[in-house]
């Protein structure tokens, strides 16, 4: 295997994007390998201020991640009912609970999503899966 071959999988290794959840498909990953094309979030920042003889101190606390939104393009149509599958199953675990008997309905467990070509990993609870064009 030569350097740039190596390279290569490393590199489509780390821009994989990883949904997973511990109750859907028995905890096995939903592995997306084209990347994203277009991610958004809000957010706020919690501050502290002080006043000093020489202006202001402005400490940052905290940050406050809200709604993200998610875009990207797959290469078939396979791939899309893949992903609209897993988080219809995701849906079902949050709203009806798993197949597992002794597991309550309304499971507010967050899913974890990994982005490894930017070091991104977001505990998210989606919300809606709205139509694949």
């Amino acid at each position: 295997m030569t350097s740039f071959q190596s390279e290569f999988q490393e590199e489509t290794a780390s821009t994989q994007l990883l949904f997973h959840h511990e109750l859907v498909n028995n905890g096995v990953p939903l592995v997306i390998t084209t990347g994203l094309d277009e991610v958004s979030w809000a957010y706020a920042l919690n501050i502290a201020t002080f006043p000093t003889y020489g202006g202001e101190v402005v400490q940052i606390l905290s940050v406050y991640i809200d709604e993200m939104e998610i875009e990207g393009t797959v290469r078939t149509y396979e791939e899309a009912e893949a992903i609209y599958v897993f988080f219809m199953k995701y849906f079902t675990v949050a709203t009806q609970g798993s197949e597992q008997a002794d597991q309550d309905k309304y499971t507010q467990i967050p899913m974890i999503m990994e982005y490894g070509h930017r070091g991104w990993v977001f505990e998210i609870q989606p919300k809606e899966a709205p139509g694949f064009t």
